[in-house]
């Protein structure tokens, strides 16, 4: 089983998600399926048999949300995971009015290489007017030996043809977060047009070294603070903001730092005060900012982003949770997210100036 959608429907839930079957033969293929909840999703059944199948090994994790008086369905179809052959990841977008039956209505892609997968695609509105919906996506790298892994997002417009990108926008999207730990993103859908605030979260770690945590604790990952997102203006079109979901920022005393950044030359250094061998550090660099996680127990990692920043200093705020560290910076617009360990019984974490 894959991941899916949950809808409330009625006094019950609704999961759409991807199985995988073979029915007896050699060839196994991915199918997206119903099972219902009675009891606030402590235990689903089976709703009958597929309702899509593509009859392909890799197609799955849909994302269901309703607009235009009508059902939508995103769905991957990513390239091989062994990035043999020169087939490359697109999505499909089907609607229904029953959500039984689907009408494949667009293709959406490729905009990758071959051999970088596709996973959990969103589509989603953010209030903002004009070209205010949001594509996003996880990305798996598997072109070279190191295993690499990140979310990306593009901006458009949306209507019953399916998702128009942005005119300044490029087909190669921008990071939905810069750092190394943020991956396969999840956002909640209001029940109500303009409703309330839509608040973004993920699984905070990677496939590249998700079972490389030394403690059983945090092995496997943990989840992202939940994000409130909004829009900014950027020299090619509107990019997304993130900041902490105001009911997290309530709760997390002084584990949330908050200090003036200088993009033209400042640094930070995020570690611990027993080991200076391994920490995060974020460096102001010519056009951008270079991200690097040192040493620990989890492999070395370096990234350095662009930024249309036009200011030179900006409120940044940290969120540090023992393990769990997350930048935000809404006017830049950048966030970044990573876990680090240093090796045996973990030490509290500090900031300071680099």
């Amino acid at each position: 089983m894959h991941s899916g959608s949950l809808i409330r429907r009625g006094q019950g839930l609704l999961a759409i998600h991807t199985l995988s079957r073979n029915d007896g033969g050699p060839r196994q293929r991915q199918v997206q399926v119903l099972a219902r909840s009675i009891d606030e999703g402590r235990t689903f059944h089976s709703a009958g048999p597929p309702v899509l199948d593509r009859g392909r090994a890799e197609s799955r994790d849909p994302f269901v949300f309703r607009t235009l008086g009508r059902w939508w369905m995103l769905l991957t179809e990513p390239c091989p995971w062994n990035a043999a052959g020169e087939e490359r990841s697109k999505l499909l977008l089907f609607d229904s009015t029953d959500l039984g039956s689907w009408r494949l209505v667009q293709q959406i892609g490729p905009w990758s290489p071959a051999g970088v997968l596709w996973e959990t695609p969103l589509l989603f509105q953010v209030r903002g007017g004009g070209h205010d919906w949001v594509l996003a996506l996880s990305q798996v790298d598997r072109r070279n030996e190191a295993t690499s892994c990140s979310t990306t997002y593009w901006t458009g417009a949306f209507s019953r043809a399916g998702f128009q990108l942005h005119p300044d926008q490029r087909t190669s999207g921008r990071p939905l977060d810069a750092g190394s730990d943020f991956y396969a993103p999840m956002v909640d859908t209001p029940a109500r047009p303009g409703g309330r605030r839509r608040l973004l979260t993920a699984w905070l770690s990677s496939w590249a070294w998700a079972r490389l945590g030394p403690a059983r604790r945090w092995r496997g990952g943990a989840i992202a603070a939940p994000r409130s997102l909004s829009f900014v203006q950027g020299a090619d079109g509107p990019q997304l903001a993130q900041r902490l979901a105001p009911a997290v920022r309530r709760a997390a005393g002084e584990r949330l730092w908050t200090l003036n950044f200088d993009f033209q030359g400042d640094g930070l250094r995020i570690g611990s005060e027993a080991h200076d061998h391994g920490a995060i550090y974020m460096q102001a660099v010519r056009g951008g900012l270079q991200l690097s996680r040192q040493a620990g127990a989890l492999p070395a990692w370096t990234r350095t982003i662009e930024t249309s920043f036009t200011k030179r200093v900006a409120s940044l705020e940290i969120l540090i949770d023992g393990p769990l560290v997350e930048l935000f910076c809404p006017a830049a617009p950048l966030t970044a997210t990573f876990q680090t360990f240093l090796g045996g019984p973990w030490e509290p974490l500090r900031l300071s100036r680099s």
